[in-house]
């Protein structure tokens, strides 16, 4: 049976999902207000890769690929961020 969250009420919370679901195939959000955010559905599907169902409907493959695709582009740009981070230090320290 799918799990009902009324929390967490930020889009930026998606990743407090994951201790809840580690063994649910599916989640319902639907009274939730981020439901109401634009790319809910991908969102959740980034923090909860093996996520099977969102409010009642299978993720399909196109949303599965957004999901990949936005997930690897936030790492990359985390990694940039923190090679920005170590070269300012670097100047900084000589």
């Amino acid at each position: 049976m799918p799990l009902l969250f009324k929390s967490p009420t930020q889009p930026t919370d998606f990743f407090k999902l994951t201790r809840f679901v580690w063994y649910s195939y599916g989640i319902l959000i639907t009274e939730n207000p981020v439901a109401e955010e634009d790319d809910y559905r991908v969102e959740v599907l980034i923090a909860l890769r093996k996520l099977e169902r969102l409010d009642k409907e299978e993720y399909n493959e196109d949303e599965r690929n957004d999901a990949e695709e936005i997930a690897e582009q936030r790492r990359q740009e985390e990694a940039n961020a923190e090679v920005g981070v170590q070269l300012s230090l670097h100047m900084v320290l000589h």
